[in-house]
């Protein structure tokens, strides 16, 4: 059995946890750390374990826990059409790999010959997990401005075969921290909605990027509202500093009630042979987050905490290097908001 190559993030945090250096800062992985470099426990995720001290363990089903994947729906999209009419199907999973992993598995079965779009500038992980699946790029990232490149984008997606899978990121996007704004997000749904695309929104960091997550959740609102053929891989683990718990989701859009029944019923089927049925707890703690006001407040002030400091920190490390005499132009670090 030859040696596998090391995953290059995980390989990265190893050397990082070997290394002796009281100066070392680990720039590889999205997690959030307090001024001692420690993992923080938001306080209403402490108040909502310590409330679920006595629960049970009990295997979930399949589709994952019913309160949890309702809130994250709720969370998104609110109170809107396609929630009332019961359009939206869901099944929890492993966090946001794991829901892209079942979204691909589920694309594969359903829409095979469809190519599948990703970013230039894209995670690591999507080439592995699109493995069986034709996949081409799109232009997102200009080198020169440090921002959105909105013209070729829309030009590549123009000239993308109808019906093609376009994978978009709708906040902190990973790796450029650029993001569409509220009106060039509305050009790329056009563009989409013109091309008969298929949306698979990789959701990672709700709340996080702006400070609120109705905010960051405008593009996946603005798709499915607008009846966009529409995927979404929710990841609560930064939103909630759960990351070890791995709660997640992928939920999608469809025709009416009925049709929601059957695209449950197929994510159920794919995700039995790889998982079995999702983790409990951190899907008990989320939902119990979002599901209890004084909690739900708390979190809010949380994400508000984050947001706030994580801006601070571009905003030092811009002035750090503007006095040790760097005449580089840094102002894309402040305006940027990836993780």
């Amino acid at each position: 059995v030859p040696m596998a190559p090391s995953d290059p993030i995980f390989a990265m945090n190893e050397k990082f946890s070997k290394l002796r250096s009281i100066r070392k800062v680990n720039l590889g992985i999205g997690v959030y750390r307090d001024d001692n470099n420690k993992p923080w426990v938001l306080p209403s995720v402490q108040k909502a374990q310590e409330s679920l001290l006595n629960t049970d363990h009990e295997y979930l089903p399949i589709e994952g826990l019913q309160s949890f994947r309702d809130s994250i729906i709720r969370l998104t999209l609110g109170d809107s059409n396609v929630v009332r009419e019961n359009r939206v199907a869901s099944c929890q999973t492993l966090s946001g790999t794991g829901g892209m992993s079942l979204a691909f598995e589920f694309l594969k079965r359903f829409s095979p010959s469809r190519a599948v779009y990703i970013p230039k500038e894209s995670s690591h992980s999507y080439n592995q997990l699109l493995k069986g699946m034709t996949t081409k790029t799109y232009t997102y990232f200009n080198m020169d401005t440090k921002g959105v490149d909105l013209e070729n984008m829309l030009e590549d997606l123009s000239e993308a075969p109808k019906g093609s899978i376009v994978v978009l990121q709708p906040c902190g996007h990973n790796p450029t921290g650029a993001d569409p704004n509220h009106d060039q997000w509305n050009q790329i749904q056009q563009v989409m909605a013109e091309m008969r695309h298929l949306a698979l929104f990789d959701f990672s960091y709700q709340g996080l990027v702006s400070g609120d997550p109705h905010q960051d959740a405008y593009p996946v609102r603005l798709f499915m509202n607008m009846q966009n053929p529409t995927l979404v891989s929710h990841s609560c683990s930064a939103s909630f500093g759960l990351y070890g718990e791995r709660p997640g989701c992928l939920y999608m859009l469809c025709d009416n009630s009925i049709e929601t029944e059957r695209v449950t019923s197929q994510l159920k089927i794919l995700a039995r042979p790889l998982y079995s049925n999702p983790p409990l707890h951190g899907a008990k703690i989320a939902s119990k987050v979002l599901n209890t006001d004084e909690l739900q407040k708390q979190w809010l002030k949380d994400l508000q905490t984050m947001h706030t400091r994580t801006c601070h920190i571009r905003e030092m490390l811009v002035d750090f290097l503007k006095e040790k005499g760097s005449e580089h132009d840094w102002s894309h670090i402040q305006n940027h908001s990836g993780w």
